[in-house]
């Protein structure tokens, strides 16, 4: 699997995820580096969930193979942010509401 894989296959589990459990509203980007972005824009239901790069109120910087983690349920959140694997710009709150969409396998 080369990155292109793994973005487009974590873009879609995000997207599955949050048409699932509806509620998220904030405007987020998961900026995975050299391999690109995922952007949920919560003011569309369902969210729309796509790697166009653009502004958004908040911003999670953390690499693929541990967003891979992350969306697994392998680690949690809090466990990547306090081991300083990830990196949070902008409203920390929007970025603490996606939270409970990540790592439900």
């Amino acid at each position: 699997m080369d990155m292109t894989d793994t973005l487009e296959e974590l873009t879609e589990l995000l997207k599955s995820d949050l048409e699932k459990r509806p509620g998220y509203k904030g405007r987020l980007k998961f900026d995975l580096g050299d391999q690109g972005v995922i952007v949920i824009d919560g003011s569309n239901e369902p969210p729309t969930v796509d790697n166009v790069d653009r502004e958004t109120e908040s911003t999670i910087c953390v690499d693929e193979k541990v967003m891979t983690q992350l969306m697994a349920g392998h680690r949690t959140a809090a466990a990547v942010y306090q081991a300083g694997d990830m990196t949070i710009k902008g409203d920390l709150q929007v970025a603490v509401d996606i939270v409970p969409f990540l790592g439900r396998r």
